[in-house]
């Protein structure tokens, strides 16, 4: 695994094709999932603005009074076309502001990353 840009790590697990040594707009990969391990020690974006008392979110398929780990959260999300880091950037928080106005954005600030 290797730092990612959003944070926590990545790792190439398969391609559809041989390995691109640069990037060539012209031929891009169909397709991209990415797996991101959320940890203590990593974390990206922040939780709701009312989790349980204990900081853990409820999730489906957790049975009541089962144990639970603090040791990360895995995520996953498919990009199409495929991945590629030119076509990335963070929505900053006054961006946030010009889409959707203060009060709106306000509510969702949870979601923009901080520059702590």
């Amino acid at each position: 695994m290797m730092p990612h840009i959003e944070g926590a790590s990545e790792a190439t697990l398969s391609l559809a094709g041989p390995r691109r040594p640069g990037f060539d707009p012209k031929a891009r990969n169909a397709s991209t999932t990415l797996f991101y391990l959320l940890t203590p020690g990593s974390p990206q974006g922040g939780l709701p603005p009312q989790p349980c008392s204990d900081g853990q979110l409820p999730t489906p398929g957790t049975p009541k009074g089962a144990e639970s780990s603090v040791e990360g959260l895995l995520m996953s999300e498919t990009v199409v076309p495929g991945f590629e880091y030119c076509d990335h950037d963070f929505l900053p928080r006054d961006g946030l502001e010009r889409l959707l106005g203060d009060e709106r954005a306000m509510a969702l600030e949870w979601l923009v990353r901080r520059d702590d």
